[in-house]
């Protein structure tokens, strides 16, 4: 059986802060905590994110379907000790992501990529989500202008959502004949 089904990019938000390094930073949350508010930061947002009200490591989603979604964030970010890992996850203040770890930092933390999955089951508006951390070290985020902080959304269509294509199934009855 295939699918004609596929993830649908929904958009994405880059954002580009002026002010020093680090844009955001935590005192050593040892459990999960959201980031301040930063100044001086710009976001350029493309397709059905937007940005959020406050100057926030995070973005709006106006319309969300039900459905598995995949949140992509790329940038520098980490613990700013060597010796330590920094978890994060993404939450909408109700439903939260599996949580993710970024490799050890030092100074203002690693490159790299953040991959979370987000869930939601019944139809939403106006949907803020944002990043969190947790380490037992200081964490910082950096979003400048020559390395921005991006997310990237995603989603992913439910089983009752999926097609059946005649032409590659071998259920009894679905006979093809190309032209």
């Amino acid at each position: 059986m295939s699918s004609l089904a596929q993830a649908q990019y929904i958009g994405s938000l880059i954002i580009q802060c002026s002010a020093g390094n680090p844009q955001y930073s935590l005192t050593a949350p040892g459990s999960f905590t959201s980031f301040g508010v930063s100044t001086g930061c710009t976001y350029t947002p493309s397709g059905a994110v937007t940005q959020p009200g406050t100057m926030i490591p995070g973005f709006v989603l106006a319309n969300l379907a039900p459905g598995e979604y995949q949140i992509v964030v790329n940038g520098v970010f980490g613990p700013t000790t060597n010796s330590d890992q920094a978890y994060w996850r993404m939450t909408d203040g109700t439903n939260l992501t599996d949580q993710s770890a970024s490799s050890t930092g030092g100074g203002n933390g690693a490159g790299g990529s953040l991959v979370f999955r987000y869930s939601i089951s019944t139809p939403a508006t106006g949907v803020t989500i944002q990043l969190q951390a947790r380490s037992s070290q200081n964490v910082n985020i950096l979003a400048s202008s020559t390395i921005p902080l991006s997310f990237n959304v995603y989603r992913f269509p439910k089983a009752n959502e999926l097609a059946i294509r005649p032409d590659q199934s071998n259920i009894p009855g679905t006979v093809y004949f190309p032209n």
